[in-house]
């Protein structure tokens, strides 16, 4: 049997050994807790390296026998304690950098599967040496940031999960809505950006929803900065964005994964992932992880600044109340506006009033976020499949619940004339200015200077505190479930900045791709 897995967990030892216990059935695998360093036994025979011998020790043959056990092998001696220091001399990855800060993580915890791993390993720093991959920092977070686990070839045909957008600049999030943190990557980020930290706290307050719109649970969202990040500069090293879980309420789920949720991905991603997902919250699909994102495009932003784009949005639709497009430099004129994250003070009103009267049916509503792009330079985006559109539609279409995104008329366009639809070049002193009634920000996939007006309709949110019909995993028997966690009655509000967080991310990648920008 040839397996191998990579999982980083950040738990306390007993959590290690039920994570252990419940996600491993494929392979006997070796447990290396960086925080275990209790000496219980003088046997090497499981140690599989001498670069491990100086640093290991072996836990204790009945700890190591109910691991053995419970991942369906006979091996007693399958486990052994590598300290943090260990790690921190890359001991298990003599080819591939660790972050500076690594060893601080309160606990970080690696397993192999026995069969090829650092094989595998020793491919990846080959693959540096002669120039197959750029950075040998890359592949390990690929591995490592996909919620907690990233399986490879593992027997029962469970297949990689990547959550990485961009590509010159490319983010990638992890975590899940209740385990310990949810964070971001940042990579290709150029050097000697300065980090404004009451920016990037702004943007995550305004993520938060507004009082009475939005969930009961209440997370601080404070951002911390563990790599990438000297003298509050950047140094275009990756940036790790850390975000701590400290309000999750597990016991809402504890109907996971035997009664899925309807419209949720319990049943989807408890099927893909063999049964070894967190499901709790929605686990690595949870909107949650929208923290790091919103953390990642704040620390990014000031690229896009600098070539005068402004991305302003927010709620333009909710329900049967609908607003103007919003104008840049963005103020909410009333409490109901911040309430409802809509600069028209009517509207918000009436969306607020639509949204209590729902919440007092027990039900939730649909919404759309509109946005605003401007001074986007001519010519920026990539033809056909990285195009403004395509890449900026494929990044909104991630946000949790979207269910369409439209640029300029959208589907309205269909009832239009082209002489009506497509304008005209016309001079001017600072060169040809494209003329219409209409905002074609891009042509073919690339910016023309005009404003670039795009929408994102939203589903009501799926979680609400009715019975749901349901399947009884356990049994194949019909049931029904009644989420009685804390969610959003609607999900524009806190929809507003997710959306602006993932049009800089996407166009601040177009941008160093297209030379726009100095990487």
């Amino acid at each position: 049997m040839s397996a191998e897995m990579v999982i980083v967990v950040r738990y306390s030892g007993a959590t290690l050994l039920r994570s252990l216990m419940k996600n491993t059935k494929a392979a006997p695998i070796e447990m290396y807790p960086t925080k275990n360093r209790k000496k219980v036994n003088n046997s090497r025979e499981s140690l599989p390296a001498p670069s491990l011998r100086k640093a290991g020790r072996p836990v204790s043959a009945s700890t190591a026998a109910s691991a053995a056990s419970a991942v369906g092998t006979r091996t007693a001696n399958t486990a052994m304690a590598v300290n943090s220091r260990a790690v921190r001399r890359r001991v298990f990855f003599p080819d591939i950098m660790l972050p500076r800060k690594f060893h601080r993580y309160k606990a970080a915890f690696f397993f192999f599967a026995q069969s090829g791993c650092f094989g595998a390993e020793q491919k990846r720093g080959e693959a540096h040496s002669s120039g197959q991959i750029s950075d040998p920092f890359t592949p390990f977070f690929d591995l490592a940031s996909m919620a907690t686990v990233e399986e490879q070839g593992v027997e029962g045909g469970v297949s990689s999960m990547r959550m990485r957008l961009g590509e010159q600049l490319a983010v990638t999030l992890f975590g899940t809505s209740h385990g310990p943190c949810v964070g971001a990557l940042i990579e290709g980020m150029p050097s000697g950006i300065s980090i404004d930290r009451t920016a990037i706290q702004t943007s995550m307050d305004a993520r938060r929803p507004g009082a009475g719109l939005g969930s009961k649970r209440q997370e601080s969202d404070e951002v911390r900065l563990a790599s990438g990040i000297h003298n509050e500069q950047t140094t275009g090293q990756p940036v790790l964005i850390e975000i701590a879980n400290a309000d999750a309420r597990s016991s809402d789920y504890s109907f996971l994964p035997d009664r899925p949720r309807p419209a949720h991905q319990d049943l989807p991603m408890h099927v893909r992932s063999h049964g070894h997902a967190d499901l709790s919250g929605g686990g690595s699909s949870s909107a949650r992880l929208t923290a790091g994102l919103v953390a990642a495009a704040a620390i990014v932003r000031p690229l896009l600044d600098g070539l005068g784009v402004q991305v302003t949005a927010h709620v333009g639709a909710m329900g049967p109340h609908e607003a103007p497009l919003p104008a840049h430099g963005r103020t909410w004129p009333t409490a109901s506006a911040a309430m409802a994250r809509c600069q028209d003070a009517d509207a918000a009103e009436a969306m607020v009033n639509h949204v209590e009267s729902l919440k007092r049916e027990r039900d939730s509503v649909g919404s759309r976020v509109d946005m605003v792009i401007s001074g986007l330079p001519m010519g920026l985006g990539e033809p056909w499949f990285d195009g403004l559109e395509p890449a900026l539609g494929r990044a909104l279409l991630a946000v949790p619940g979207a269910r369409a995104v439209e640029f300029g008329q959208g589907t309205a366009a269909l009832r239009v004339k082209g002489t009506a639809h497509h304008g005209g070049w016309h001079p001017t002193e600072d060169g040809p200015e494209l003329r219409t009634d209409i905002s074609e920000g891009a042509l073919g996939g690339m910016a023309s200077e005009a404003d670039l007006v795009v929408r994102l309709t939203l589903k009501p949110p799926s979680s609400i505190p009715q019975p749901m019909p349901t399947v009884e995993l356990s049994t194949g028997e019909a049931s029904s479930v009644t989420v009685k966690g804390r969610h959003d009655p609607v999900l524009g509000p806190r929809g507003v900045a997710v959306v602006e967080a993932m049009a800089v991310v996407v166009l601040t990648d177009l941008a160093l791709r297209g030379g726009y920008i100095d990487g």
